[in-house]
């Protein structure tokens, strides 16, 4: 309980620097002892290069204050759901269809870290 009302603080904060409607995903992790930051800040390095076709950045995050050191955000942002989806589906089709870059991508993930949860969230500059 507490590890998720870290990450809900801590994805409030991300919100207050988010753009007027926003799409953001966050994925909690912590690192497997094989690997370091630097594997996934070069992670997201890749990430973004990919990413920029769909106009999706990625962002780590170290928890600074909190009960859970151990963990960090990935978190990725958008500018709407429409192009979370987007680019979601280009995602699982390159992974489904096998290609490199995408499942490199992918099993680095998979080998250096323990996903403990993924959310995401749609910010509002105005009232409805």
């Amino acid at each position: 309980m507490k590890t998720k009302l870290t990450a809900a603080l801590i994805l409030l904060l991300c919100t207050s620097f988010a753009q007027a409607s926003d799409f953001i995903r966050a994925r909690i992790f912590t690192i497997k002892p094989e690997c370091h930051i630097t594997d996934i800040l070069q992670l997201n390095v890749q990430f973004n290069e990919w990413g920029r076709a769909y106009k999706i950045t990625g962002e780590v995050m170290v928890q600074v204050l909190g009960n859970a050191p151990e963990q960090f955000l990935w978190v990725h942002r958008t500018d709407n759901a429409q192009a979370w989806g987007v680019q979601s589906d280009a995602w699982l089709n390159a992974i489904v269809d096998g290609k490199p870059i995408e499942n490199t991508l992918w099993e680095r993930w998979l080998e250096c870290t323990n996903q403990t949860s993924a959310t995401a969230y749609y910010t509002f500059d105005d009232a409805f």
